[in-house]
């Protein structure tokens, strides 16, 4: 009967000869090393992005190009290079489109301007007073002066014209009434011309005499029916990359010191 009884003990046995459990804890391991060295590359390309910025803050519009310093100067190039390539595009697609609706301001009905928004630029002859007053200027200030030669003259009927102010409205018509019509209080333009030539003590009488500086001058315009928001950005650009000594706000292209006379004119007393 004792020798009936051996299969039992084999069965009992089966179980402790399985060693699986080693092998699997080694294979588990193995994952968790490559998982710790995926991170690494991920963290590095953050470190060599750039960003391209155009941010618009009431009416100040600044361009401004963030490269990150650890990149090499040949890539900071290449993007400052790429940013005013593509500014310069579009302000050069603005200037086009302005010349063909270009007029003498004496000569043209208001009604030729839309109400609508539209981008604009004042063109001075060459014998206005305002021009007077940037050449006087420009004999003490030499960056006034480099820029003066840059200025984009324009000539018709004999006559040669200067860009000296750019632009923006959201209802065209109704500024260039107040620009040809209005006061010094409605019009920056009619404000810098005022101060510049009579200076900074308000004589309602001499209104009429800045409207006949403007009737002198030529004016140009682009519309941009329904695109408020895009004129406001375009018109950064455009003074940012422009020759327009009679902006001074946003505009790298003026010395601190003609900016300071041109705003110390403006504070104009009643």
């Amino acid at each position: 009967m004792a020798t009936v009884k051996k299969p039992a003990a084999k069965k009992a046995a089966k179980p402790a000869a399985k060693k699986p459990a080693a092998k699997t804890t080694a294979k588990k391991a193995a994952p968790a090393k490559k998982a710790a060295a995926k991170p690494a590359p991920k963290k590095a390309a953050p470190a060599r992005t750039t960003a391209t910025e155009i941010s618009v803050t009431g009416n100040k519009k600044i361009i401004k190009s963030v490269i990150n310093p650890n990149q090499s100067l040949d890539r900071q190039d290449m993007f400052g290079q790429l940013l005013t390539a593509q500014c310069s595009g579009i302000a050069q697609r603005v200037s086009e489109q302005m010349l063909p609706n270009m007029f003498r301001v004496g000569s043209t009905k208001p009604s030729v301007v839309p109400h609508e928004a539209i981008l604009y630029r004042w063109w001075f002859p060459e014998n206005s007073p305002v021009m007077e007053v940037l050449a006087d200027f420009a004999k003490k200030d030499d960056e006034l002066a480099a820029l003066l030669k840059q200025v984009e003259p324009y000539n018709r009927e004999g006559n040669t014209y200067y860009a000296l102010y750019f632009g923006k409205s959201n209802n065209g018509y109704r500024r260039y009434c107040q620009h040809t019509t209005g006061n010094v209080h409605l019009s920056t333009i009619r404000l810098t011309v005022y101060g510049l030539c009579f200076g900074a003590q308000y004589d309602k009488a001499k209104e009429e005499q800045i409207s006949e500086i403007l009737r002198q001058c030529r004016y140009d315009w682009v519309s941009f029916k329904g695109e408020d928001n895009l004129v406001e950005c375009i018109e950064g650009i455009c003074i940012a990359l422009g020759k327009y000594p009679l902006n001074v706000n946003g505009n790298p292209a003026i010395s601190e010191k003609w900016r300071k006379y041109v705003m110390d004119k403006r504070k104009i007393v009643n």
